[in-house]
């Protein structure tokens, strides 16, 4: 009797164990982005700086790419604030809007 619970529970620990890993699997999947998985997902690079402010030079205004694969480069204008040499601070900002008269090109 114990020798046949115990060949039981074997078999249905491996069940579980089979039902458990692709369902682990799939809530991975469904709560990453499908295209991380697919293509690494590049970091931001400054290519220029667009304007430095006049008061603060820690404070710049850059355009950044990302190469994202097969689908080009994705652009976009930050405003940076450099705290450190290695402590960047990178907010996006609306480059046509933005008030410019305080800043140097």
């Amino acid at each position: 009797m114990i020798a046949s619970n115990a060949i039981l529970f074997r078999k249905g620990l491996k069940k579980g164990i089979a039902l458990t890993i692709p369902a682990l699997v799939a809530l991975f999947i469904y709560t990453k982005d499908p295209m991380f998985i697919l293509i690494r997902k590049g970091r931001w690079k400054t290519q220029f700086i667009a304007y430095q402010n006049k008061n603060s030079t820690n404070s710049t205004i850059e355009f950044q790419m990302r190469d994202i694969g097969a689908f080009g480069y994705a652009k976009r204008y930050v405003k940076a604030y450099r705290l450190a040499s290695l402590l960047i601070i990178a907010e996006q900002v609306d480059f046509e809007s933005e008030n410019n008269t305080g800043w140097i090109k």
